[in-house]
């Protein structure tokens, strides 16, 4: 399970029994990559946007998205707009899109990527994954998965072991 940017390699784990699967780096990204994630991450955020414009009918709103809940109430000109005109619409967006930080979606997260990438490249990190990935990571393929100094190391649930192959 080689590619031309990472190498996937069993080793035995400390504990008896267990094996790991650790991502190792052998050459940087190409340097079109970052630029890939930059456009794939404004598409992504901006056809929120456009899904906005369909539901109200309004050619200039946007999807309200703010680092709080409060934030999104106290300064988003597009949620007042959604408020007056519709409220239930509203009220959906605060209580079950969430577009907020660590919300159910994370469209926050989105749409900082999003800003971020209007300054500065984008730049794809394969050594460590942070905290949330690793929860999401877990519940996605129930792998239990832990963090070394440069290398991702999942223990697999079946006693057969990880397939490389």
């Amino acid at each position: 399970m080689d590619s031309d940017l990472t190498r996937l390699t069993i080793e035995d784990d400390f504990e008896p029994g267990q094996q790991r699967v650790k991502v190792v780096r052998i050459t940087e990204f190409p340097p079109s990559i970052p630029l890939i994630i930059g456009d794939a991450v404004h598409n992504l955020r901006t056809a929120f946007d456009y899904i906005m414009v369909a539901i109200t009918g309004m050619d200039w709103m946007a999807l309200p998205v703010g680092r709080t809940r409060d934030d999104i109430i106290s300064k988003s000109t597009h949620y007042r707009t959604i408020k007056e005109t519709f409220p239930n619409l509203a009220t959906f967006i605060l209580d079950e899109i969430q577009p907020y930080q660590r919300g159910q979606f994370l469209l926050w997260e989105l749409s900082e990527l999003d800003r971020i990438d209007k300054h500065r490249l984008i730049e794809p990190v394969v050594e460590t994954l942070d905290k949330f990935s690793e929860l999401a990571l877990q519940a996605i393929e129930r792998f239990e998965f832990h963090f070394g100094r440069s290398d991702r190391v999942c223990y697999p649930p079946s006693p057969h072991g990880y397939d490389a192959t």
